[in-house]
Protein backbone atom coordinates (compact mmCIF):
# COMPACT_ATOMS: atom_id res chain seq x y z
CA UNK A 1 0.00 0.00 0.00
CA UNK A 2 1.29 3.47 -0.87
CA UNK A 3 2.73 5.32 2.10
CA UNK A 4 0.68 8.41 2.98
CA UNK A 5 2.03 11.71 4.18
CA UNK A 6 0.96 12.88 7.66
CA UNK A 7 -2.12 15.09 7.47
CA UNK A 8 -2.23 18.58 8.84
CA UNK A 9 -4.52 19.10 11.91
CA UNK A 10 -7.39 20.65 9.94
CA UNK A 11 -7.00 18.46 6.89
CA UNK A 12 -9.25 15.56 5.89
CA UNK A 13 -7.45 12.22 5.98
CA UNK A 14 -8.02 9.97 2.97
CA UNK A 15 -7.54 6.22 3.46
CA UNK A 16 -8.07 3.94 0.46
CA UNK A 17 -10.85 6.05 -1.00
CA UNK A 18 -12.52 6.87 2.32
CA UNK A 19 -13.05 10.40 3.59
CA UNK A 20 -12.20 10.61 7.29
CA UNK A 21 -13.05 13.96 8.92
CA UNK A 22 -10.47 15.68 11.13
CA UNK A 23 -10.37 14.22 14.66
CA UNK A 24 -12.48 15.76 17.39
CA UNK A 25 -11.33 16.55 20.89
CA UNK A 26 -10.88 13.54 23.14
CA UNK A 27 -12.64 13.99 26.46
CA UNK A 28 -10.89 14.60 29.72
CA UNK A 29 -9.03 11.53 30.87
CA UNK A 30 -8.64 10.27 27.30
CA UNK A 31 -12.11 8.74 27.24
CA UNK A 32 -13.78 8.16 23.88
CA UNK A 33 -17.46 8.66 23.10
CA UNK A 34 -19.03 5.19 23.17
CA UNK A 35 -21.44 4.60 20.28
CA UNK A 36 -24.12 1.91 19.97
CA UNK A 37 -25.48 1.04 16.49
CA UNK A 38 -29.07 -0.12 15.90
CA UNK A 39 -29.68 -1.10 12.28
CA UNK A 40 -31.10 -4.22 10.65
CA UNK A 41 -28.59 -4.30 7.77
CA UNK A 42 -25.33 -6.11 8.67
CA UNK A 43 -23.33 -4.53 5.84
CA UNK A 44 -24.35 -1.03 6.87
CA UNK A 45 -23.46 -1.77 10.52
CA UNK A 46 -20.08 -3.11 9.43
CA UNK A 47 -19.24 -0.04 7.35
CA UNK A 48 -20.46 2.40 9.98
CA UNK A 49 -18.54 0.60 12.74
CA UNK A 50 -15.37 0.69 10.64
CA UNK A 51 -15.75 4.41 9.99
CA UNK A 52 -16.47 5.26 13.65
CA UNK A 53 -13.63 3.14 15.03
CA UNK A 54 -11.18 4.95 12.72
CA UNK A 55 -11.71 8.11 14.79
CA UNK A 56 -9.45 8.83 17.79
CA UNK A 57 -12.34 10.13 19.91
CA UNK A 58 -15.06 7.58 19.05
CA UNK A 59 -15.55 3.84 19.55
CA UNK A 60 -18.41 1.42 18.87
CA UNK A 61 -19.30 -0.36 22.11
CA UNK A 62 -22.09 -2.55 20.71
CA UNK A 63 -24.66 -3.14 18.00
CA UNK A 64 -28.06 -4.74 17.42
CA UNK A 65 -30.36 -5.54 14.50
CA UNK A 66 -33.79 -5.12 16.10
CA UNK A 67 -35.48 -2.98 18.73
CA UNK A 68 -35.85 -5.69 21.39
CA UNK A 69 -32.19 -6.68 21.25
CA UNK A 70 -31.24 -3.02 20.93
CA UNK A 71 -33.07 -1.99 24.09
CA UNK A 72 -31.57 -4.84 26.13
CA UNK A 73 -28.03 -4.22 24.91
CA UNK A 74 -28.23 -0.43 25.22
CA UNK A 75 -29.39 -0.73 28.82
CA UNK A 76 -26.56 -3.16 29.55
CA UNK A 77 -23.84 -1.11 27.84
CA UNK A 78 -25.07 2.41 28.71
CA UNK A 79 -23.52 4.12 25.63
CA UNK A 80 -22.96 7.85 25.23
CA UNK A 81 -24.79 7.86 21.90
CA UNK A 82 -27.10 5.52 19.97
CA UNK A 83 -27.53 5.60 16.19
CA UNK A 84 -30.99 4.37 15.18
CA UNK A 85 -32.49 3.39 11.84
CA UNK A 86 -36.20 4.16 11.36
CA UNK A 87 -37.04 0.97 9.45
CA UNK A 88 -36.29 -2.10 11.56
CA UNK A 89 -37.48 -5.41 10.14
CA UNK A 90 -39.55 -7.68 12.39
CA UNK A 91 -39.73 -5.16 15.21
CA UNK A 92 -41.06 -1.78 16.22
CA UNK A 93 -39.78 1.12 14.15
CA UNK A 94 -36.95 3.45 15.09
CA UNK A 95 -39.18 6.26 16.31
CA UNK A 96 -40.96 3.94 18.74
CA UNK A 97 -37.54 2.70 19.86
CA UNK A 98 -36.44 6.27 20.53
CA UNK A 99 -39.50 6.78 22.73
CA UNK A 100 -38.81 3.54 24.61
CA UNK A 101 -35.10 4.13 25.14
CA UNK A 102 -35.77 7.68 26.30
CA UNK A 103 -37.89 6.38 29.19
CA UNK A 104 -35.21 3.87 30.25
CA UNK A 105 -31.95 5.60 29.42
CA UNK A 106 -32.31 9.35 29.75
CA UNK A 107 -28.60 10.14 29.53
CA UNK A 108 -27.92 8.61 26.11
CA UNK A 109 -27.92 10.90 23.09
CA UNK A 110 -29.71 9.64 19.97
CA UNK A 111 -28.91 10.17 16.29
CA UNK A 112 -31.35 8.81 13.71
CA UNK A 113 -29.82 7.56 10.45
CA UNK A 114 -32.45 6.85 7.82
CA UNK A 115 -33.12 6.52 4.12
CA UNK A 116 -36.54 8.08 4.69
CA UNK A 117 -37.34 11.68 3.76
CA UNK A 118 -36.18 14.00 6.53
CA UNK A 119 -39.00 16.45 5.80
CA UNK A 120 -41.47 13.79 6.97
CA UNK A 121 -39.62 11.87 9.67
CA UNK A 122 -36.98 14.16 11.19
CA UNK A 123 -39.28 16.36 13.29
CA UNK A 124 -41.12 13.26 14.49
CA UNK A 125 -37.80 11.76 15.56
CA UNK A 126 -36.87 14.93 17.45
CA UNK A 127 -40.25 15.03 19.18
CA UNK A 128 -39.74 11.40 20.20
CA UNK A 129 -36.47 12.33 21.90
CA UNK A 130 -33.69 12.17 19.30
CA UNK A 131 -31.08 14.92 19.06
CA UNK A 132 -30.18 14.53 15.40
CA UNK A 133 -31.28 13.19 12.02
CA UNK A 134 -29.11 12.30 9.04
CA UNK A 135 -30.12 10.83 5.69
CA UNK A 136 -28.21 7.62 4.91
CA UNK A 137 -27.14 9.00 1.56
CA UNK A 138 -25.06 11.55 3.51
CA UNK A 139 -23.65 9.12 6.08
CA UNK A 140 -20.23 8.64 4.51
CA UNK A 141 -19.47 12.36 4.45
CA UNK A 142 -21.27 13.64 7.54
CA UNK A 143 -21.92 10.90 10.10
CA UNK A 144 -18.76 11.54 12.12
CA UNK A 145 -19.60 15.24 12.31
CA UNK A 146 -23.17 14.37 13.31
CA UNK A 147 -22.06 11.93 16.02
CA UNK A 148 -19.60 14.42 17.51
CA UNK A 149 -22.21 17.19 17.49
CA UNK A 150 -24.90 15.10 19.17
CA UNK A 151 -22.55 13.36 21.61
CA UNK A 152 -21.22 16.75 22.71
CA UNK A 153 -24.70 17.99 23.57
CA UNK A 154 -25.72 19.65 20.31
CA UNK A 155 -28.52 19.13 17.78
CA UNK A 156 -27.65 17.92 14.29
CA UNK A 157 -29.94 18.71 11.33
CA UNK A 158 -29.31 19.42 7.67
CA UNK A 159 -29.38 23.07 6.61
CA UNK A 160 -32.61 22.43 4.68
CA UNK A 161 -34.30 21.03 7.76
CA UNK A 162 -32.98 23.85 9.96
CA UNK A 163 -34.65 26.33 7.63
CA UNK A 164 -37.88 24.33 7.72
CA UNK A 165 -37.88 24.37 11.52
CA UNK A 166 -37.29 28.11 11.63
CA UNK A 167 -40.07 28.78 9.12
CA UNK A 168 -42.48 26.57 11.07
CA UNK A 169 -41.62 28.35 14.32
CA UNK A 170 -42.05 31.76 12.70
CA UNK A 171 -45.46 30.77 11.35
CA UNK A 172 -46.76 28.94 14.39
CA UNK A 173 -46.01 25.48 12.91
CA UNK A 174 -48.81 25.88 10.36
CA UNK A 175 -46.89 26.91 7.25
CA UNK A 176 -47.04 24.41 4.38
CA UNK A 177 -48.49 21.79 6.70
CA UNK A 178 -49.20 18.59 4.80
CA UNK A 179 -52.12 16.25 5.60
CA UNK A 180 -49.43 13.62 6.26
CA UNK A 181 -48.27 15.73 9.21
CA UNK A 182 -51.63 15.19 10.91
CA UNK A 183 -51.04 11.43 11.14
CA UNK A 184 -49.80 9.94 14.38
CA UNK A 185 -46.48 8.07 14.32
CA UNK A 186 -48.30 4.72 14.28
CA UNK A 187 -50.70 5.84 11.55
CA UNK A 188 -47.75 6.96 9.45
CA UNK A 189 -46.09 3.60 10.01
CA UNK A 190 -49.24 1.75 8.86
CA UNK A 191 -49.41 3.98 5.78
CA UNK A 192 -45.76 3.27 5.00
CA UNK A 193 -46.18 -0.51 5.33
CA UNK A 194 -49.37 -0.39 3.25
CA UNK A 195 -47.35 1.39 0.59
CA UNK A 196 -45.00 -1.58 0.56
CA UNK A 197 -47.96 -3.77 -0.40
CA UNK A 198 -48.45 -5.41 2.99
CA UNK A 199 -51.89 -6.67 4.00
CA UNK A 200 -53.48 -5.71 7.35
CA UNK A 201 -52.57 -9.13 8.73
CA UNK A 202 -48.95 -8.77 7.61
CA UNK A 203 -48.80 -5.28 9.12
CA UNK A 204 -50.24 -6.61 12.38
CA UNK A 205 -47.55 -9.30 12.52
CA UNK A 206 -44.81 -6.80 11.70
CA UNK A 207 -45.89 -4.34 14.40
CA UNK A 208 -46.96 -6.87 17.01
CA UNK A 209 -50.53 -5.55 17.19
CA UNK A 210 -53.95 -6.99 16.31
CA UNK A 211 -55.49 -6.89 12.84
CA UNK A 212 -58.40 -4.95 14.35
CA UNK A 213 -56.00 -2.27 15.59
CA UNK A 214 -54.41 -2.05 12.15
CA UNK A 215 -57.85 -1.59 10.58
CA UNK A 216 -58.60 1.18 13.08
CA UNK A 217 -55.39 2.97 12.11
CA UNK A 218 -56.20 2.55 8.42
CA UNK A 219 -59.65 4.02 8.97
CA UNK A 220 -58.18 7.06 10.74
CA UNK A 221 -55.65 7.53 7.94
CA UNK A 222 -58.46 7.48 5.40
CA UNK A 223 -60.40 10.08 7.40
CA UNK A 224 -57.42 12.40 7.79
CA UNK A 225 -56.37 12.10 4.15
CA UNK A 226 -59.93 12.25 2.84
CA UNK A 227 -59.77 8.86 1.13
CA UNK A 228 -63.16 7.25 0.62
CA UNK A 229 -62.27 3.57 0.27
CA UNK A 230 -59.58 1.06 1.19
CA UNK A 231 -58.66 0.83 -2.49
CA UNK A 232 -58.03 4.59 -2.58
CA UNK A 233 -55.91 4.24 0.55
CA UNK A 234 -53.77 1.54 -1.06
CA UNK A 235 -53.28 3.55 -4.27
CA UNK A 236 -52.31 6.63 -2.26
CA UNK A 237 -49.98 4.63 0.03
CA UNK A 238 -48.13 3.03 -2.88
CA UNK A 239 -47.73 6.33 -4.74
CA UNK A 240 -46.68 8.18 -1.58
CA UNK A 241 -44.18 5.48 -0.65
CA UNK A 242 -42.62 5.64 -4.11
CA UNK A 243 -42.37 9.44 -3.96
CA UNK A 244 -40.82 9.62 -0.50
CA UNK A 245 -38.49 6.65 -0.55
CA UNK A 246 -34.93 7.82 -0.02
CA UNK A 247 -31.70 6.53 -1.47
CA UNK A 248 -31.31 2.78 -0.99
CA UNK A 249 -27.56 2.67 -1.36
CA UNK A 250 -24.94 4.97 0.11
CA UNK A 251 -21.90 6.26 -1.77
CA UNK A 252 -19.23 3.70 -2.52
CA UNK A 253 -15.94 3.81 -0.70
CA UNK A 254 -16.41 2.86 2.94
CA UNK A 255 -18.48 -0.27 2.62
CA UNK A 256 -21.57 1.53 3.96
CA UNK A 257 -24.85 0.65 2.30
CA UNK A 258 -28.20 2.18 3.14
CA UNK A 259 -30.45 -0.82 2.87
CA UNK A 260 -34.15 -0.96 2.23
Amino acid sequence: MTEQKPAKPDEEVVLEGEIIPPPGEIREGGKKFRVFILDDHPLFRFGLKRLINAQPDLIVCGEAQNAVEGLDEALRLNPDLITVDISLNESTNGIEFVKNIRTHLETARILVLSMHDESIYALRALRAGAQGYLMKEEVLLRVVEAIRTVASGGIFLSETLRQQVLVNLANGNTANRSPIDTLSDRELEVLQLSGQGMTPREIATQLGISVKTVETHRMRVREKLNLATSAELMRFAIAWSADTQGAKQGPAGAGIRAGE
